[in-house]
């Protein structure tokens, strides 16, 4: 299905390129650690009914402000415990702890991790026998804008699980990181890295050069779980999430109640340019009632969407 999409996108392009490469290559670590953040939008369908749900899109790559909307959870219940607001009391505020769910994720991974690689051989072809150093690498931009975000959870693995962070930018991998041929144990800043979390690669701009893309495989080569994979990476894109949501694709994984439920609270995603009478109506659709469609690219972080107007300019084009 992101066949077609890698044809005009160069960014997918790449990303498949890796994991074939590691495919025809051999998976070098089968696990995968998911975080996933689910988006949704009240809907107001504007025939009296109570709002609903929508699910606007799910991330599978670099899912952020887990550290952030713990905190905000933690205000709304100090607000509501001192000034009650129409009858809802702190108690009725939801509990909201991602941190330390994510944090146990990683910790899991990281165990899983020494439990089926090898230790590395010391330059003198000895086993280390004591003070295995395995951590956690987090992939971030330069001037990592969402660095409060991630220090929390940061603080989190080391504090309850012990489990060590080393923080890194596509260019400082490239350049000082190294990956066993023969075991794939990917090392770096003296770490034997067990996990590697994607708080960056998700987009074009973190990008800059093909020494980027040289770390990027070099990661998806080593042993360490990651999180994530380039194969869980691309299931993310805005494509599968289309062609999820299609009639009858959802039923092939749930029972009929489950699926009506889960598709309950789809918005309508539809694909694009690729002749089908799905898109042609999408299209001619959106033409025609604007406000209520928007043209998303297969992009991640914000910034990327076309509303109105400006859509329509766009979809005429095409």
């Amino acid at each position: 299905q992101l066949l077609p999409v890698a044809k005009t996108d160069e960014f997918q392009r790449r990303l498949l390129e890796i994991y074939n490469a590691c495919r025809e290559e051999g998976i070098a670590q089968p696990l995968t650690l998911g975080v996933h953040r689910s988006d949704y939008m009240l809907h107001d369908a504007g025939d009296g009914t109570a709002l609903a749900p929508k699910q606007v899109e799910i991330n599978t790559v670099a899912a952020s402000f887990a550290g952030l909307s713990q905190r905000v959870t933690a205000m709304h219940q100090m607000l509501l415990g001192r000034v009650p607001l129409q009858g809802l009391k702190a108690a009725d505020c939801p509990e909201n702890a991602p941190i330390s769910g994510i944090a146990a994720a990683i910790a899991k991974a990281i165990s899983l991790y020494t439990q089926t690689q090898p230790q590395v051989e010391k330059n003198g072809g000895e086993e280390e026998e004591e003070g295995r150093r395995v951590a956690c690498l987090f992939v971030v931009q330069p001037n990592e804008q969402n660095v409060f975000d991630q220090r929390h959870l940061e603080f989190e693995l080391w504090g309850t699980h012990k489990v060590a962070v080393v923080r890194a930018t596509l260019a400082d991998i490239h350049a000082a990181s190294q990956l066993n041929e023969t075991s794939r144990v990917l090392t770096f800043q003296g770490f034997e890295i067990g996990v590697i979390y994607f708080r960056a690669g998700y987009a074009p701009p973190d990008f800059t050069c093909d020494n980027d893309w040289a770390a990027r495989l070099r990661m998806e080569r080593s042993a360490a779980v990651k999180c994530p994979s380039a194969a869980y990476q691309c299931v993310g894109a805005k494509k599968i999430q289309q062609v999820l949501a299609r009639p009858g694709m959802v039923e092939k994984y749930l029972s009929a109640e489950a699926a009506t439920r889960v598709r309950s609270s789809f918005s309508g995603l539809y694909g694009l340019g690729d002749g089908s009478k799905e898109a042609d109506d999408a299209k001619r659709r959106a033409i025609a009632n604007p406000s209520e469609f928007v043209l998303k690219p297969q992009r991640e972080g914000g910034g990327n969407n076309h509303y109105d107007m400006e859509m329509v300019e766009i979809l005429e084009k095409s």
